[in-house]
């Protein structure tokens, strides 16, 4: 997922690791990537394709059965820990 997820953003897997639900806004088809997760350290917004938006609809989906994520409020999970509970 979070190769889908790197390629149809173009975005680094950090970005991806270090993300939370709290950046992505599904409903906006929006994701922030916060200046603190960003190489150059500056801030940025990516407007979500049809495909991109889809594999982080599955993440989410992934994310609020009671298996998720370590147990950490949704809202909270890094996805990485949600993608890595997928391929489980």
């Amino acid at each position: 997922m979070a190769m889908w997820l790197m390629l149809s953003c173009c975005c680094r897997i950090g970005e991806v690791i270090q993300s939370r639900w709290e950046h992505v806004d599904l409903e906006a088809g929006v994701w922030v990537i916060p200046k603190e997760n960003a190489k150059n350290r500056k801030s940025h917004t990516i407007f979500l394709s049809p495909v991109a938006l889809k594999k982080f609809q599955e993440l989410k989906e992934i994310s609020t059965n009671e298996n998720g994520a370590s147990g950490h409020n949704r809202k909270h999970t890094r996805l990485h820990e949600v993608n890595n509970q997928a391929s489980a």
